[in-house]
């Protein structure tokens, strides 16, 4: 009987410990995600060189004295980065007296960019990141994210998660 009562003490108790450590481990994670700094506007963003499907390369430091600059992260197989995509497409063409220079980067594989490309046909270039700019943009877990830029290459505004809130904020820009 004595056993059982110690059993199912240190049962309790490794259950408590395992909770404790779990909400630790989650508060860290929490704690360490607001400390990894996002852009913010007025900073400049990290430079970068990316190439399109077709080996063309395409260097953000040539776009220093461009009006607006828009980098679209993207995934080619989520809907809402898709939905988003077209939209700013449509911006594109819009305003394409308005010097808007607009970018799509993509971690997805070279061939799944080749299918999207012919399927949607963006009046943009869609690079892929094979170097890690989504990170530094903090652009890899929350997709599609937005950078805009103005002409000295300094952040204007920044979105997460695209929808319809993102879609009119972009239009306002």
């Amino acid at each position: 009987m004595i056993l059982l009562v110690c059993i199912n003490l240190v049962y309790k108790d490794g259950l408590r410990v395992f909770c404790f450590f779990f909400i630790a481990a989650v508060l860290v994670v929490m704690t360490v995600g607001v400390c990894y700094s996002q852009l913010s506007a007025g900073q400049h963003v990290p430079l970068f060189s990316l190439k399109d499907v077709k080996g063309r390369s395409y260097d953000l430091s040539n776009m220093r004295n461009q009006p607006m600059v828009i980098i679209y992260f993207f995934d080619v197989d989520s809907r809402p980065s898709q939905e988003g995509l077209l939209n700013i497409d449509q911006l594109s063409k819009q305003y394409k007296n308005a010097d808007l220079m607009v970018w799509g980067v993509t971690r997805s594989s070279k061939n799944k960019v080749k299918k999207f490309i012919t399927k949607i046909q963006p009046s943009f270039p869609v690079l892929i990141d094979s170097s890690g700019v989504s990170d530094l943009y903090h652009a890899r877990l929350i997709l599609p994210t937005i950078c805009i830029l103005r002409p000295d290459l300094k952040l204007l505004d920044y979105f997460q998660g695209g929808g319809k809130t993102t879609e009119v904020k972009l239009a306002e820009r």
